[in-house]
């Protein structure tokens, strides 16, 4: 995807399409030979340098393929027509248009093709005339380029310190200052060499075997972006339709059930450009047994360790037009909205279930412990425990019944779900936390089991949607109630 530190020609959009970003827009001739770029107007490059052009861009392209150890840069070369063999080149038509052509044609510009071939996500546009005043290798280090961050300060193999840029076209940064570190010595020195890239560690496919081989060293990664939790705008993109079935590209992860499950509801964007953009997103059915679903890695889960958590891949994973719920492309968000009201109802529920043990084992385990002569339960630091306990596990217990009723007459209850989703997990984590104090050390050994109540509780907090977004979905509802408008 697009640094948040330069800027590409084009940005990866939540429907893994190349989305505008320093170009304003492209089009390529259905042969695809012939590429014709339109930069957006007026985009500043820090230190002074003035607004960048197209001559700013067609120079960088052929610095990046110049300079850079990448493959990438080979790619860039061969695309702008600056490897020598003649077979591309590139014309400036005027300040913010240039076209590029090509000897041969190139594939489909979908986006990963696109990215590639074009180089728009790794591109970052720098000012010609600050090369030309400065010399390259001034140029390089205090870099005058375009984006939301300006380069302040630069040590090779140290460091790179950015500062916000104030009022920049796209966004300004939430905060003042960046530091980019170099990675830890002993991976640059097994990987490093592969790339050419000491300062950022931009590792190929066909390093990992490297990599792997070492003693102690782990490598981690979210194929397509790892999706996971509520980016409902964001869920399995890469879905198409060809006649009577749809074709379905990407990955889910934190899939509960997802080794031992064979039926599985899944969510996708049918529709990426429908405004507003929830209607354009789709419910359907999915099961085992196709080809181009697998199941990735299970998920090595702190608590709730009874059931398997993976992550699903599909890869071309075919699914008939019978298999959209309802029938009807679009409703799949008033689904899944109504289906996370049950949720958080369930899991407010189950952290109800949890407290409760820990506060049974809580309240035994007090009366026959004995300290001073006497059960702990008759101290009154352990009284007041218990009784804080008890009185928040019943509070939260109301909240979930008063939920789940009206749920059950039909009645909307993203209020009422939210409300008794984050109360009762916060309980059930001072619950559990509380329980493990009675015990004292006892709770911390793995012979009773306090100390798997106090690693299930995280689970309420963060399932169905995190406390932070409960209180943000409790605070959008009060506030449409008719009894609280002035």
């Amino acid at each position: 995807m697009s640094s948040s530190i330069g800027e590409g020609l084009v940005a990866i959009g939540e429907d893994i399409q190349a989305n505008p970003m320093i170009a304003k827009s492209w089009d390529v001739s259905d042969d695809f030979l012939t590429w014709t770029w339109k930069l957006q107007d007026g985009i500043q490059f820090h230190k002074g340098y003035g607004e960048m052009t197209a001559e700013d861009v067609a120079y960088s392209a052929e610095q990046f393929h110049l300079g850079a150890k990448l493959a990438r840069a080979g790619i860039m070369g061969d695309y702008w027509g600056y490897n020598g063999k003649g077979n591309s080149s590139t014309e400036i038509i005027d300040d913010l248009t240039l076209v590029v052509t090509n000897s041969k044609p190139w594939v489909p510009a979908v986006v990963f093709e696109f990215s590639r071939n074009a180089a728009g996500v790794s591109f970052w546009a720098v000012s010609k005339k600050q090369s030309e005043e400065l010399g390259i290798e001034k140029a390089s280090v205090d870099i005058a380029s375009t984006g939301p961050w300006e380069i302040v300060d630069h040590e090779s193999g140290s460091f790179w310190r950015f500062k916000a840029v104030e009022d920049h076209w796209r966004q300004t940064p939430y905060f003042e200052e960046l530091v980019f570190w170099t990675i830890p010595e002993e991976s640059a020195r097994v990987a490093g060499f592969l790339t050419g890239s000491l300062d950022i560690f931009t590792m190929a496919f066909d390093s990992l075997p490297i990599i792997e081989a070492v003693e102690g060293a782990v490598v981690t990664g979210w194929a397509n972006g790892g999706q996971a939790g509520l980016n409902f705008y964001g869920q399995l993109n890469g879905l198409t339709k060809d006649g009577e079935e749809y074709t379905i590209n990407g990955t889910k992860t934190f899939i509960t059930n997802g080794r031992y499950g064979d039926m599985f509801c899944l969510l996708a964007r049918t529709d990426p450009d429908m405004e507003p953009r929830h209607k354009g997103i789709s419910c359907f059915v999915v099961e085992k047994g196709g080809a181009g679903f697998t199941v990735g890695k299970d998920l090595d889960k702190l608590g709730y360790r009874g059931l398997d958590t993976c992550e699903l891949i599909f890869d071309n994973f075919a699914v008939p037009q019978d298999n959209l719920i309802g029938g009807k492309e679009g409703a799949g968000f008033g689904m899944v909205m109504s289906g996370l009201e049950t949720g958080r109802i369930n899991i407010a529920a189950r952290a109800v279930g949890v407290a409760q043990a820990a506060f049974e084992a809580a309240i035994k385990y007090s009366q026959g412990r004995e300290t001073f002569g006497k059960p702990i339960s008759e101290h009154q630091a352990i009284q007041l425990k218990l009784a804080d306990m008890a009185t928040k596990i019943q509070a939260a217990r109301l909240l979930v019944y008063d939920a789940a009723a009206k749920k059950d007459t039909g009645q909307r209850v993203d209020l009422e779900s939210g409300m008794a989703k984050l109360f009762a997990s916060e309980v059930c984590l001072e619950v559990t936390m509380d329980s493990m104090r009675v015990h004292g050390g006892a709770g911390y050994i793995k012979d009773l089991p306090v100390e798997r109540y106090y690693r299930d509780a995280p689970l309420m907090v963060i399932g169905e949607g995190t406390n932070e977004i409960m209180r943000l979905v409790i605070a959008k509802q009060l506030l449409r109630l008719p009894e609280y408008q002035l």
